[in-house]
């Protein structure tokens, strides 16, 4: 599993015939020592149970995080552990189809956009939206499609957004500038010459 924040949730539990009485974390799998300062106490109970926040150590990879219970009588527990993957980086999308470039003129529509998106925790989905904000998902993740985009004349901003397995987030916008057909005529019969003078 991922995870984009360095802030987890552990959840622990263990039960002894006399009473838990603490937990130890830590990064390394060398148990600890009875005596170790780190040790975190709780209420006393055979069967314990708590949700605890803890920090991740930062920098993106594999987090792996072990736990060690202690009872009454200062018998420790061999270890729990758990690992989680650490992705704080936003994944990269890219929109290479009519154009890679940021604007583009077309006289037609509709229209269709194609691109590529990858990130290391996987692409989880892609949406498109346009200039009003209404929003879609595409066709595919990794290589992904818009078919077939009705757009009004003038300017459009489409903009797709990649979400990866992390749930980190990344966009890429192109500003398409429709003719309108209206336009067209306009031109064209501001060029016309009467040939019956």
């Amino acid at each position: 599993s991922y995870t984009n924040t360095t802030s987890v949730t552990l959840t622990l539990s263990a039960a002894d015939n006399v009473r838990v009485i603490g937990y130890y974390i830590s990064t390394n799998p060398n148990p600890p020592s009875a005596t170790a300062s780190d040790w975190k106490p709780v209420a006393s109970s055979k069967n314990y149970s708590e949700n605890i926040s803890h920090t991740l150590n930062s920098g993106d990879g594999n987090k792996t995080v072990y736990v060690w219970y202690k009872d009454a009588s200062g018998n420790i527990s061999i270890a729990a552990n758990n690992s989680i993957i650490l992705d704080t980086t936003a994944p990269t999308i890219t929109i290479t189809s009519p154009t890679s470039d940021s604007t583009y003129t077309t006289k037609t529509s509709p229209i269709s956009i194609g691109g590529m998106a990858w990130d290391s925790s996987g692409i989880r989905s892609v949406r498109w939206s346009n200039s009003k904000g209404d929003s879609w998902p595409v066709n595919g993740t990794t290589n992904w499609s818009i078919p077939g985009i009705n757009l009004p004349a003038g300017n459009n901003s489409i903009t797709v957004t990649a979400t990866d397995g992390a749930g980190n987030m990344s966009e890429d916008t192109i500003r398409i500038d429709t003719a309108s057909s209206s336009w067209q005529k306009a031109a064209a019969s501001a060029t016309y010459e009467d040939k019956r003078k």
